[in-house]
């Protein structure tokens, strides 16, 4: 059973919000620490820890609020997978079906299509959700559960299916709807890993990491690089060949290809951490996207 954090940051700054009439979740600036651990029980794990300012130069403000190369005050995630409203943009609302059949670039830049010039804040700064605003949620739901089986603890069971985190619905994936991740692919030479820079660029960095194909997840990337930390996401390193050896209970399959989120319709028993790829130029009828925006 997850702790009560209900008063503790930056769970209790998580908040609902209705940013140009969208319906929003508000996440505040996070620095993040990743340490590999060297004695007790658990020495050779990492420990992934959170703080609301720069503690020591071990710590660094997580790339979900950097927005070419400023520093965000938060992000807002959408509530809600992307629908198309009334004027044919991306939109964000409670009841509405997800827009899908659409390619990763599609959704790329139906996101940041939901830009308008003028009209002050709450036109600008949204995009496509991509890796490093998943993985954020991922690591905050690990720190709030004590868990890395999150869809257990969300649904109270293993399928996980429409799972609601602090008011962010299908957080991983609906009952029958996966959604696009932007920001990383395995499309480098080779099919090797790619991924947004970590200073909100928006532009692919090539890693020359190698993904672990279809993969239960046990150890994750932690390789470091100009423009990246594989540390600030979570990517499969060990391959297991069942769910039980596995430490995420989540099952990554990296082949090449742009990045989706796997959960909910695609793979019943995973969840956060579970990730997919197809061709560049797949679209399904299942298959969206989610909106978020720099604060």
């Amino acid at each position: 059973m997850a702790l009560d954090f209900t008063n503790a940051w930056p769970f209790n700054k998580i908040q609902p919000a209705t940013i140009d009439g969208q319906s929003m979740v508000y996440i505040p600036k996070i620095y993040v620490n990743n340490t590999k651990l060297t004695d007790g029980p658990y020495a050779g794990k990492y420990q992934y820890s959170i703080a609301p300012d720069k503690i020591s130069d071990d710590w660094h403000l997580h790339p979900a609020f950097k927005n070419k190369g400023a520093e965000s005050d938060g992000i807002y995630i959408s509530a809600y997978l992307a629908s198309k409203d009334s004027s044919g943009k991306a939109a964000s609302v409670s009841g509405s079906t997800p827009w899908t059949n659409m390619t990763r670039d599609s959704a790329h830049s139906l996101g940041s299509n939901r830009n308008v010039s003028g009209g002050g804040d709450e036109k600008q700064g949204w995009h496509m959700y991509n890796i490093y605003e998943h993985h954020l949620i991922a690591r905050l739901m690990l720190i709030e559960f004590g868990s890395s089986d999150i869809q257990t603890l969300l649904t109270n069971s293993n399928t996980g299916n429409g799972a609601t985190y602090h008011g962010i619905h299908d957080v991983y994936g609906g009952t029958s709807y996966c959604f696009w991740i932007d920001g990383f692919d395995t499309l480098g030479a080779s099919n090797k890993i790619r991924i947004f820079d970590n200073d909100g660029g928006q532009t692919y960095t090539d890693t020359g990491l190698t993904p672990c194909g279809g993969t239960w997840m046990k150890d994750c990337l932690h390789d470091k690089g100009s423009g990246f930390d594989m540390g600030d996401v979570f990517i499969a390193k060990t391959a297991e060949g069942t769910q039980a050896n596995g430490s995420f209970g989540d099952y990554q399959g990296l082949h090449g290809g742009d990045v989706f989120c796997a959960a909910g319709g695609a793979v019943a028993d995973c969840g956060p951490f579970c990730l997919g790829d197809a061709t560049s130029s797949h679209a399904y009828s299942l298959l969206g996207f989610r909106l978020a925006k720099y604060a």
